[in-house]
């Protein structure tokens, strides 16, 4: 486990801390979790908006930000998780497991 995962994402997921978290159950991270699974090999937006239980403008929050960090692409009328998304996964479920 590389101790440089929190460091190297925290600055990226700042603004979807502040925005998302407040008002939410669920942490911030757990909805980027489910965002990237559900788009491993393309979804439709809203599928995906249903799948994580998310209204529409918070998760147009969380999807802006992914699509701007490169963990997602728009593919046609899907979203599909990129390389980076997939590395960053990893490293999420890699930290959960580590915590628990």
């Amino acid at each position: 486990m590389n101790p440089d995962i929190l460091n190297r994402y925290f600055p990226l997921v700042r603004p979807v801390i502040l925005h998302a978290c407040m008002h939410d159950c669920r942490s911030w991270m757990d909805v980027i979790e489910c965002i990237l699974e559900k788009t491993i090999g393309g979804s439709e937006k809203v599928h995906v908006m249903h799948q994580c239980n998310l209204i529409t403008n918070k998760f147009q929050v969380y999807l802006d930000f992914l699509l701007s960090e490169g963990f997602i692409r728009e593919v046609e009328q899907s979203i599909e998780t990129t390389e980076k998304g997939l590395s960053f996964l990893k490293d999420y479920r890699n930290l959960k497991r580590v915590i628990k």
